[in-house]
């Protein structure tokens, strides 16, 4: 169907709203309530089903960008570069880049749009997923 794994900046475009910089995908600013459990799943035991939290869709509908299980980004982990022109970091190293946040985690300041990780590919965790997406035409 043509998916794909995003990149770590088509990620992040998406869980921050594009120009609106959004703290988490849902949330235009960063007064009031951090997340609830409407929002995202975390501080859980498992992940649940995809779009069963929709109060806490991205500003195009993206669902679980924030909690339930974190996702791998095409790209390798590395620094961040002060400009870049396409921003995908191919440069092989030993860890990926990965984003969201997971349903395990306590601290609803884990699921920050803005936040990432990185993880060895060859590590297999419940926690770890990913998305497909889609170059628009």
């Amino acid at each position: 169907d043509v998916g794909r794994v995003p990149t770590e900046a088509e990620w992040n475009y998406a869980a921050s709203g594009g120009d609106e910089q959004r703290p988490y995908p849902w949330k235009t600013t960063a007064e009031g309530p951090l997340i609830t459990a409407e929002h995202a799943n975390y501080s859980a035991v498992s992940p649940i089903a995809v779009g069963s939290k929709p109060t806490g869709n991205g500003r195009w509908g993206q669902a679980d960008l924030a909690g339930n299980v974190g996702e791998w980004t095409l790209d390798f982990s590395a620094a961040y570069s002060e400009t870049c022109n396409d921003c995908v970091n191919l440069t092989p190293s030993a860890e990926r880049s990965q984003r969201g946040g997971y349903f395990d985690t306590p601290y609803a300041e884990v699921l920050f749009a803005s936040l990432h990780a990185s993880l060895e590919p060859s590590e297999r965790l419940a926690i770890i997923g990913f998305r497909c997406a889609r170059d628009f035409e």
